[in-house]
Formats: structure tokens, C-alpha cells, sequence
């Protein structure tokens, strides 16, 4: 139910958690768990962008990693404490 006063909409509580709970499920999409490290493509792609949406709603911290690694040990070799390509 939407209610419509003043020029804002305002959603239940119950509707933004179904929301916030459809989210999360479309972007583990059967891992069943939330990445953390994500790897992001210039620009996001939607499934990025999704996996960011849904771990900023469960308040998962993460690692963003500008190019695609398998292991944090391997982005750590790629990279120095400065965030420079070795």
C-alpha cells in the first residue's frame, strides 16, 4: 500500500523489507552467501551494482577491487601499500 500525501510516497515498513530481502536473494543468486571481495568493471555492471545494493543493506563490509583477482593474497602481490600496480 502507497500512500500519497504532500508529493511523497511513503512504503509500509514490511514492503521495504521485502524489498530489501528480494535484493539480497537476487544478488547471491545460489552462492546462498554475500561476497567480500567484489570486483567492479568500468562502469558497474548491473549485477555488480546489485551485490553492492544488497551487502550496503546487511551491512557487510567489503573489499572493492579494481581488477578481477581470484584471492586477496593475489590482489596483494598485484598491489603495493599505495594502491599501485607492482
Amino acid at each position: 500500500m502507497v500512500n500519497i500525501g504532500r508529493n511523497n510516497l511513503r512504503m509500509p515498513p514490511i514492503a521495504l523489507r521485502d524489498l530489501a530481502t528480494e535484493i539480497v536473494r537476487r544478488a547471491v543468486d545460489g552462492d546462498k552467501t554475500l561476497p567480500y571481495v567484489v570486483s567492479l568493471s568500468e562502469p558497474p555492471t548491473p549485477k555488480e551494482q546489485l551485490l553492492l545494493a544488497a551487502c550496503r543493506l546487511v551491512r557487510q563490509p567489503i573489499a572493492i577491487m579494481p581488477t578481477k583477482c581470484d584471492t586477496v593474497e593475489e590482489w596483494v602481490q598485484r598491489y603495493d601499500a599505495n594502491g599501485r600496480a607492482s
